[in-house]
């Protein structure tokens, strides 16, 4: 599985490399003409090859009428999602679910509440002073 996405459209906004508990994932921004395995998804995370993966709906022509506050909004929620992936993986979780697939590390919904969820938990963290 090789893929032709070049790493050189990631902004400030996004890092080109995020660590996950020491390992190191190349974050990389595309859309589906360039990576067809993000059709009917915002990202994926490619454990083996160390990759997270995000659509970038500013370039993507079906987001084209959508303001760049709401496309940088989920691409965002959207690489939370998957940075958590990363995390239960690299800790061995996701192997440890009690199940192949599906099983509780690889929750897609409870990955979601999360990722929807984690900025809202950390300012209450910050407000109350407990980091």
């Amino acid at each position: 599985m090789s893929k032709k996405v070049s790493n050189d459209n990631v902004p400030v906004l996004f890092p080109k490399t995020i660590n996950i508990l020491g390992t190191d994932y190349e974050c990389v921004l595309a859309i589906e003409s360039e990576d067809p395995d993000l059709a009917n998804k915002y990202g994926y995370i490619w454990y083996r090859m160390q990759r997270i993966v995000i659509k970038d709906l500013r370039r993507d022509p079906n987001w084209s009428k959508d303001p760049q506050e709401v496309c940088l909004s989920i691409m965002k929620e959207t690489l939370r999602h998957e940075i958590l992936h990363g995390f239960l993986f690299e800790s061995g979780l996701s192997a440890d679910s009690l199940q192949y697939s599906n099983g509780w590390a690889k929750n897609e919904e409870m990955i979601d509440w999360f990722a929807i969820q984690s900025p809202k938990i950390f300012r209450i963290y910050q407000e109350v002073g407990c980091l």
